[in-house]
């Protein structure tokens, strides 16, 4: 062979072997193959990294082209044959290019350049990516848009982008769908107590204790906001086969949730809309849900409360309230009335208790109807701001005038209370402005509020002590408050609530606890009164009893600054128990 051949021969064979070993060393897969007019395929190339890709080696392939096949995910692999035929009657092939999903789980991209023979055969070169990272990134991405990252149920946007097809469901096969708002009871507090980490931990639990009563086909779950969620039971035959998945619901939360060592009681309340009977469109069913579950947390938590044109009226005039309040709370209208608290042995007044009133051109509304409204719409601080400076005011003045040193009693929240800072700052201004000396006032704190936590509640009782307000614990009997951690409070007074001594005649029931709360307050060295008290008989039992001063009816109803003034100009203690003799 003459040597300049032999030089081009060598040549030609080291440029196929370096384009070889490149090909070999690309992340890919080159293969190639031929469609034959009667339909069979036969594949000429396929590059050794087939077994990196599909999991089959490229000798397996090449000599039984169904293994290249048979690694393709079954409607992928479907769609690929079809495309076969339509290659063989297309005049001039197309380019192809698709994602294609292998056996394996695996993601690849799929590009083929065919063309025609003579002969009338499509013969093609291929080229396979691996595309799995990027798909499944992809794949992240669009389940974060669509679902809550904690809880990892759907999100907002999954409601409202699956909510028409469901609609339209029911619609074609004639059912119904039950709308379901619904929030866990206490969250709050565990967060609080133990942690936001616990309480998103707690929260995870809670969402799929719930999740294990839903149909992923026929059901909707998410997470709208904070710690509620949306629940969209579809398919519904009739409204009972709904009640029945919240019944079950509900029960499944008579078990405590637990998070390592620690175990948790958790209720779970619910608001429900159906569809259609309460609305056609996705906002409006959501919102009628949504409402019931803010009635049901107002009535009775831990339960499920459905939606009717009854409580829309009672929510309607609850938001007209909640408009008018903060209106009235700009204007004034939200003034304190007073109701004297009386020694049972000398007929003195001893001090009096400031009562929030809403006066209106018209009449004065119960404090049972927007005091409510105020804690849930974040009104409660300014409203008792307003009352406290204004019973500091007229103590302040009835005390100028000679009526002797009583002190003006007003309720704190426990909401206030725990926000420890604002409150002993704003006490403290409050008596610096109205030059009230700190001995005049009393703050009651509710018996359940001291016991949510018992540490912050002596922490600001001890800091108001030091300046001189004294406290008192209301309503006691009906929280579940521990002698040991009551005997640590700095108060001065227990008050004895209204509910044990109205059936002080008939409830022997009744009539022990005040006895035990009598003996309780002379333990601890605090005196006690007695709310509610109508009648001589509650009068009578009370002084047997031995307890120390009484307030209600039999003297006064709750009434106004001015009246109250006349009443302490004009009061006759002497007289008062010659009366009650």
């Amino acid at each position: 062979m003459p040597e300049k051949t032999l030089s081009t021969a060598t040549e030609l064979l080291e440029t196929q072997t370096r384009i070889k070993e490149i090909m070999d060393a690309l992340p890919c897969l080159l293969y190639k193959g031929t469609i034959f007019k009667n339909g069979k395929i036969r594949l000429d190339h396929v590059s050794p990294s087939a077994k990196d890709i599909l999991g089959v080696s490229a000798s397996d392939i090449l000599k039984d082209s169904s293994a290249f096949y048979d690694a393709i995910s079954p409607e992928d692999r479907a769609w690929i044959f079809a495309n076969h035929k339509r290659l063989l009657a297309a005049k001039n092939p197309a380019f192809l290019d698709k994602d294609v999903r292998l056996a394996n789980g695996r993601w690849t991209r799929f590009r083929a350049y065919p063309k025609k023979d003579a002969a009338g055969n499509v013969c093609w070169n291929g080229i396979i990516f691996d595309i799995s990272e990027r798909k499944n990134a992809e794949d992240k991405l669009t389940f974060l848009a669509y679902h809550d990252p904690l809880t990892e149920v759907g999100n907002r946007e999954l409601l409202f982008k699956d909510f028409p097809g469901i609609i339209a469901a029911a619609n074609k096969n004639h059912k119904s769908i039950a709308v379901v708002s619904l929030a866990p009871d206490g969250l709050g507090q565990i967060n609080t107590t133990a942690g936001l980490a616990v309480g998103d931990k707690v929260l995870t639990k809670f969402a799929r204790r719930v999740e294990s009563f839903l149909d992923a086909k026929e059901d909707l779950f998410v997470r709208m906001a904070g710690h509620r969620f949306i629940i969209v039971l579809g398919g519904l035959s009739s409204h009972v086969s709904a009640n029945k998945k919240i019944g079950k619901i509900l029960k499944a939360f008579a078990k405590p949730i637990k998070v390592g060592m620690q175990e948790f009681e958790m209720s779970v309340t619910m608001g429900v809309s159906f569809y259609p009977v309460n609305g056609r469109t996705p906002e409006v069913l959501i919102s009628h849900a949504d409402a019931a579950l803010d009635f049901a947390k107002q009535k009775n938590r831990g339960t499920a409360f459905l939606f009717s044109e009854e409580l829309a009226f009672t929510l309607s005039r609850s938001m007209k309230l909640r408009r008018e309040l903060r209106k009235a709370l700009e204007q004034g209208d939200i003034v304190p009335y007073f109701q004297p608290q009386v020694d049972v042995k000398t007929g003195a007044i001893i001090g009096i208790e400031a009562l929030a009133r809403w006066k209106t051109a018209q009449s004065l509304i119960s404090p049972n109807e927007f005091i409510p409204i105020a804690e849930e719409y974040g009104l409660i601080a300014p409203l008792t701001w307003q009352i406290l400076k204004a019973s500091c005011i007229y103590a302040k003045r009835w005390h100028d005038k000679g009526y002797g040193a009583i002190p003006v009693a007003v309720n704190i929240s426990g909401d206030l209370f725990r926000r420890s800072k604002v409150l002993v700052k704003a006490v403290k201004s409050i008596l610096s402005e109205t030059k009230l000396p700190p001995s005049l006032l009393e703050l009651e704190l509710t018996e359940s509020a001291a016991m949510l936590d018992p540490a912050v509640a002596i922490a600001v009782l001890n800091d108001l002590e030091a300046d001189g307000v004294t406290c008192s614990i209301d309503d006691f009997g009906t929280g579940y408050s521990s002698l040991s951690v009551l005997k640590t409070f700095p108060l001065k007074k227990l008050k004895i609530d209204r509910s044990f001594i109205m059936d002080l005649n008939v409830d022997q029931s009744d009539t022990a606890i005040v006895k035990a709360t009598i003996a309780v307050g002379k333990a601890l060295n605090l005196s006690t009164l007695a709310e509610g008290v109508e009648t001589k008989y509650h009068f009578d039992v009370l002084r047997q009893m031995g307890c120390d001063a009484v307030q209600g009816y039999l003297f006064s109803c709750p009434i106004s600054a001015e009246e109250m003034e006349e009443m302490l100009k004009n009061w006759d203690a002497k007289k008062v128990l010659a009366d009650l003799k």
